[in-house]
């Protein structure tokens, strides 16, 4: 595995998680538009309505504790990236993993933050992915 796809797991994993909560959300918000029928439908059994409201419920908790297990991973595995950053030796690249792969800030904003152009930015960005390239090849051997 590349440095860049290692990098790159956090905000996989934070828009699975999106996806997971947005779902929920979607879910939650059709059932405040449906309401329980009272009336007595021949065609139906008299607890159809609630039965589907109480599965749609359950399928919004379901959602949301996927989200809870991903967002666990995502903390244990920000905080793996974050040492793994902390290992690279220049203060700049240092920062510019930081901001891009634990806080998901576009080249533009760490540019602007960092008080540089994005051309140099990208330039910066490429040396610290070789810097952790480095770092990752480094702890895979056991080697300098």
């Amino acid at each position: 595995m590349t440095a860049k796809e290692y990098l790159n797991k956090p905000w996989e994993l934070n828009c699975e998680i999106n996806d997971k909560l947005e779902k929920a959300a979607r879910l939650r918000q059709d059932l405040y538009g449906r309401g329980i029928s009272y009336e007595n439908n021949a065609s139906s059994s008299p607890n159809h309505s609630t039965d589907a409201i109480g599965k749609a419920v359950c399928k919004v908790v379901a959602f949301e504790k996927e989200a809870d297990v991903l967002i666990d991973q995502l903390i244990t595995l920000k905080i793996e990236i974050e040492h793994t950053i902390s290992m690279v030796d220049d203060r700049r690249y240092r920062k510019l993993l930081e901001r891009r792969y634990l806080f998901f800030e576009s080249f533009e904003t760490i540019a602007a933050k960092m008080n540089y152009s994005k051309k140099h930015i990208y330039r910066l960005h490429d040396e610290a992915i070789s810097a952790v390239d480095e770092k990752l090849r480094t702890d895979a051997t056991g080697c300098d």
